[in-house]
């Protein structure tokens, strides 16, 4: 069986391919207001400004490319099940080749209403070339805005986040100063026992988390080394304990995909909390991850398209 390796990503491993951070030393955040740019309350005294500061940012996206780093990310998915989970608002895990990609603070390539940011109807892809304009109306009438996940909104993407972690048979996280919350708790969630590796050039101010292998370089030259020590035959010795056929077995539940709390069962149907519901009644949840969710997809409008698992 494949071992699911879990990889958390944050600002470092875009900054390779030129986009800025927010808040290093020369960070966006050190520049601008984040409150006025990055908030309902923002965008509700001068919206013009917070699009202009996110059409500029989309602008960017379409002069950048992924890096070394992000490819190899996406070439490890032919030895191990990958599962990115990322708090960068880029497609270029996407662009690398990586399949199975969880953003957790929206998508610049994406745009929503600006009255309920998480409406499956109003949530649609948009021309990373076309600047979103004041007037542009989502599907229920409202202006238009990035499907990003400012300051105070709920981080919608956390619960499937941790059940991911949990699931985890090694867990690697790049390039992220593990201080935006509560993004950075999700490494509270992965197994104890399990291999654990931090890819940053510097320290983190609150010290290395328990249980973490800290590869001191920048996420391009880490990755690499990440791959090394993956590959090293004391480290597979330790994901293969001998076979023990007296030990209990896992509830069958332990490999099947799982959202939103209900597991997958077959195509059409999901169980949890004892009772097994059609999928008709969860469509909103499964929804709100406009993507591949748990082997189906959900579209934008609100249909479910089964998708067999690979």
């Amino acid at each position: 069986m494949r071992q699911n390796l879990v990889v958390f990503t944050g600002a470092g491993i875009s900054a390779e391919s030129g986009i800025p951070t927010f808040r290093d030393a020369n960070g966006m955040w050190g520049k601008y207001d984040a409150m006025k740019l990055a908030s309902v309350a923002g965008f509700e005294e001068d919206p013009q400004a917070v699009l202009d500061f996110y059409n500029a940012r989309r602008k960017n996206l379409l002069e950048v490319e992924p890096n070394h780093a992000h490819r190899v990310l996406a070439d490890l998915e032919k030895q191990y099940d990958v599962t990115i989970i990322t708090q960068n608002v880029d497609n270029l895990h996407e662009r690398a080749g990586s399949s199975k990609v969880l953003h957790l603070h929206g998508e610049l390539s994406k745009v929503t209403s600006s009255r309920n940011r998480l409406d499956p109807k109003c949530i649609k892809e948009y021309p990373l070339d076309v600047p979103i304009r004041l007037g542009d109306k989502a599907a229920d009438g409202s202006q238009l805005r990035p499907y990003i996940v400012w300051f105070g909104e709920y981080v919608d993407g956390m619960e499937l986040a941790e059940y991911w972690v949990q699931q985890a048979d090694i867990f690697v996280v790049i390039g992220t100063s593990l201080v935006v919350y509560p993004a950075a708790g999700l490494v509270e969630y992965a197994p104890s026992e399990i291999p654990k590796f931090l890819i940053d050039p510097k320290d983190l101010k609150g010290g290395l988390p328990a249980g973490f292998q800290h590869i001191k370089a920048k996420a391009v030259e880490g990755v690499d080394e990440l791959v090394r020590r993956l590959e090293s035959k004391d480290f597979i010795g330790r994901l293969q304990p001998p076979q023990d056929n007296n030990s209990p077995q896992p509830h069958p539940n332990h490999q099947r995909p799982m959202v939103g709390g209900l597991w997958l069962i077959d195509d059409m149907r999901f169980e949890g909390l004892g009772a097994a519901v059609e999928y008709g009644d969860i469509v909103d949840a499964l929804c709100r991850h406009v993507g591949r969710v748990g082997g189906l997809f959900a579209r934008e409008d609100g249909e479910i398209l089964r998708h067999q698992l690979e």
